[in-house]
């Protein structure tokens, strides 16, 4: 906290002298080309709304510390001193009524936000609906780094201790999507079409499955996890439902649904928690 508040005071200082800067911009012995400088300097410094959000934190007041800093500096080189002392002294005196606000630079912030939204939102659709990798034989680590799903789509899929290399268990077939447990003992399949879903999906689809030793113990299907699908996100092609994080310290299966509810499944049985 110690921390944020120093930011913020740093924050404020910079401020009071973008304040000083608005005020040398509108006199007349400044340079028409300091004006230009200050005046893009200023407007975004004091506008009400920031590129990065204060709310944000530390993040929020790196456009503050960075950006403005940096354009006050140069900005400062190019105002006659007389002119740069008046005006601190000006806007010292009148910093108690407010500061100046730049609708302007507002909008102009609103739009990039807007732009930057739109032209996410355009190319994660378009990267989420790009087809899958054909199959191909993968392996994923259990958290502990002692043992290994090894999924093959000629051989199928096994479980083996890493430092041995001694087999485990084996299941048919092959899979997308998978996570060890930490005993190698434990198995969760996620759903071969990872976070998107066909339009026509059936509520009953199988999204993930948990296996102990080779033996299938639960099946969650989209239902489960998503009881209305009002709640899937539409791309261009497919749904989107959600995404599987992983196997967290507490030896469950972590799923994000696309409204941000996260599930915590156990490994062992693949009961919800």
């Amino acid at each position: 906290m110690k921390t944020l508040e120093k930011f913020k005071e740093r924050v404020r200082r910079l401020k009071l002298e973008t304040h000083a800067l608005y005020l040398a911009a509108r006199d007349p012995r400044t340079p028409w080309y300091a004006k230009w400088l200050v005046g893009g300097v200023v407007a975004y410094a004091i506008s009400p709304i920031d590129l990065i959000p204060d709310f944000i934190p530390v993040l929020g007041y790196l456009d503050d510390l960075v950006l403005v800093p940096l354009g006050i500096a140069v900005a400062v080189k190019l105002v006659p001193q007389e002119v740069l002392v008046e005006c601190r002294a000006r806007a010292q005196e009148i910093a108690a009524n407010g500061k100046p606000v730049s609708r302007i630079a507002a909008a102009v912030i609103i739009g990039i936000w807007g732009l930057l939204a739109a032209l996410c939102f355009f190319i994660g659709s378009a990267l989420a609906d790009a087809p899958l990798p054909p199959p191909a034989a993968h392996r994923v680590v259990s958290p502990n780094g002692k043992f290994a799903a090894i999924s093959d789509p000629g051989t199928g899929t096994q479980g083996v201790e890493l430092a041995t290399g001694k087999p485990l268990w084996k299941i048919p077939g092959w899979f997308r999507s998978l996570y060890i447990s930490d005993d190698g003992e434990h198995l969760a399949v996620g759903y071969g079409g990872l976070n998107l879903l066909a339009l026509d999906a059936d509520d009953s689809v199988e999204m993930i499955g948990f296996w102990n030793h080779g033996r299938k113990v639960k099946s969650v299907p989209l239902r489960a996890i998503v009881p209305d699908r009002s709640i899937l996100r539409r791309t261009v092609s497919h749904y989107a439902w959600g995404s599987i994080g992983g196997i967290d310290a507490g030896n469950r299966l972590v799923v994000t649904r696309v409204d941000g509810r996260v599930f915590r499944f156990n490994m062992d049985n693949g009961e919800a928690e």
